[in-house]
Order: C-alpha cells, then sequence, then structure tokens
C-alpha cells in the first residue's frame, strides 16, 4: 500500500527554502515511524507529494498528528494508464458499493498525455457501464481520487486531513510554560508554526500528555523544575538556545501576564490569547482527545529535572 501525503504552505515558499522544510518534514516523519516502531520500504518525495510505501494501518492515525502534513490518502500504486485506472478504481468502488460517485483526477505532472477531465469522464464511464451505480458531482457518496505523478498513479476513496502548518523545527525553539489547559492550545499553536518547544513544567510530567503525540522530531520531552521563577527559566532560555517564550492567554489579562515576564530578555509568545472561543474549544477537544492515542513518543524525548 502507498500513502500519500500532501502539504500545503510548504508549497507556498521559495525553491531552496521549502527543500529545507520538505528535509526537516521528512525527517520528521522518519521519527514518527521509528518511535511508533512502523516498518515502511520506502519514502520517496515526488513533487508536491511525499510517498511512503508500507502496509501497516497505524500510520492512518500517526500521520495525521505530523506539523506540515495537509491530508493523506491510503491509496492502490498502479501504472500510469487509463486501463489500470478503470481497474483500481472499480475495484475500491465495489468494496464500497454506493449509489452515487465521483471521479476526482489530477494530474500532479503533466507527463500522462489525457486530461484530469477525460480521465475523470472515462473512468468514469467505465465504472458506470461495470457497476451501474450514478454519477453526482455535488454530493457523491464516495469519491475515488486519481493522482497521476509521472508514470504512477495512485487512487484511493479516503482523505484524512492533517494539522497543516509548518514542519515542527524549522522555525527554532521556544520555551512552552505549561501549568494548564491554555498553555498547551499555545504550546500546540507554536508547534503548527513550525516552532521546536521545550515543556517546562512544575510537578507531573504527565500534565503535557496531550502534546506528546504531535511532538514527532521535538528534541525534548520536557523540563521539570520546583519553581517557574524568573532566574530559573532564564537560564534554561540560555543553556537551551530558545528563541522565545510561550504561554496561553486565553481568558486573561494579556497585559497582566506579558508584566510577570519583565525581566526576560526575549520574545514572549501569547499565540491563544485572542482566538475565537469556537477554535480554542475545538483545539482543546482535539488535544485531549489525542491525549488518550495509543503513542511511545512519551517514551522517546528527553527528560531534565532542575533545581534552584
Amino acid at each position: 500500500m502507498a500513502w500519500v501525503i500532501r502539504y500545503g504552505e510548504i508549497g507556498t515558499k521559495s525553491e531552496s527554502i521549502r527543500r529545507l522544510f520538505l528535509e526537516r518534514l521528512i525527517r520528521n516523519i522518519k521519527d514518527a515511524l521509528k518511535k511508533e516502531r512502523i516498518p515502511y520500504k520506502s519514502i520517496k518525495n515526488l513533487w508536491s507529494r511525499i510517498i511512503i510505501e508500507s502496509s501497516d494501518e497505524r500510520l492512518r492515525e500517526v500521520l495525521p498528528r505530523i506539523f506540515g502534513i495537509k491530508s493523506i490518502s491510503p491509496a492502490y500504486e498502479i501504472r500510469a494508464s487509463i486501463e489500470s485506472m478503470k481497474k483500481a478504481a472499480l475495484k475500491l468502488l465495489q468494496r464500497l458499493s454506493p449509489e452515487t460517485f465521483k471521479i476526482d483526477a489530477r494530474r500532479v505532472t503533466k507527463d500522462f498525455p489525457i486530461t484530469s477531465i477525460e480521465i475523470n469522464r472515462i473512468v468514469g464511464e467505465h465504472v458506470v457501464k461495470e457497476l451501474g451505480v450514478r454519477v453526482d458531482l455535488k454530493r457523491p457518496e464516495a469519491v475515488v481520487g486519481i493522482e497521476v505523478i509521472r508514470d504512477r498513479a495512485y487512487v484511493y476513496t479516503e482523505k484524512v486531513l492533517g494539522p497543516g502548518g509548518l514542519p515542527l523545527g524549522v522555525e527554532g525553539r521556544v520555551l512552552a510554560i505549561v501549568t494548564e489547559k491554555s498553555d498547551l492550545v499555545a504550546a500546540w499553536l507554536m508547534m503548527k508554526r513550525g516552532c521546536e518547544i521545550l515543556p517546562v513544567i512544575k510537578g507531573d510530567p504527565s500534565v503535557i500528555s496531550p502534546l506528546r503525540p504531535f511532538m514527532y522530531g521535538n528534541k525534548y520531552d520536557c523540563i521539570v523544575v520546583e519553581a517557574l521563577e524568573s532566574k530559573i527559566i532564564s537560564k534554561l532560555i540560555e543553556e537551551f538556545e530558545c528563541l522565545g517564550i510561550c504561554v496561553g492567554g486565553y481568558g486573561k489579562n494579556v497585559i497582566s501576564l506579558l508584566s510577570s515576564f519583565r525581566d526576560i530578555n526575549v520574545p514572549v509568545y501569547i499565540p491563544d490569547a485572542f482566538l475565537p472561543e469556537e477554535m480554542y474549544k475545538k483545539i482543546l477537544n482535539m488535544l485531549q482527545t489525542n491525549a488518550e492515542s495509543p503513542c511511545t513518543l512519551e517514551q522517546g524525548g528527553r527528560q531534565f529535572h532542575t533545581t534552584t
């Protein structure tokens, strides 16, 4: 089985930056596969797609937790020919037995001589003839995606959304103070913008459990301190080369919150401060749900304990 990985924002960067970001994304993907003990045959960077060859169904849960990934699809990898596309589409729809369907083809590269619209028409006609199902372009029960990349085609019926954003680590490291729910949301938002985080907590390390399923590529698990004092925070910033501090501010007095860090000589980021309530709750619920997901990353990070 092939897993088609799509990215969004990375594709808007210049060629040199895009190359660096893709290298980091692939590195984070490999880190995820290693930590979750998922076997794979290959990882290929093909134009605006990354293709993983693996039969492990756990990728359906793991890949959508990697920042930089817009969506994934488990797919059949076939030779780029109309006949192969017909057979693959027919096989997928026979499994689903829908009453209506739609073919959604795209030539990622333009080597294939038949246009996307023609692929839709030819493959769709074949399915109608063989299965007797109806085409519905607006509200189909099943959508067969076909993506043509050079001499190969990838055929699928499922698209799972990822977190999007930038690959974790491309924007440097920030110290993330984590003591409550809003801190979790703020740290997640910073990771989505490409920041590696250094979680600093007072007490039980399990407080960052909701973040761990998303920390693939993150060098450190957490820092446990006796007190969240400016002297300790400043020392950690210097020691771990952090470019800023991240803290949750949803529902708080931002001015007062910022003043508590007046002795810190790096920028203070409060990304959740003015989030709409609906968006804040959506992210928080997603984090709490993923905290219950199977994940071995908790054993993969590095934990430190420091004292005053």
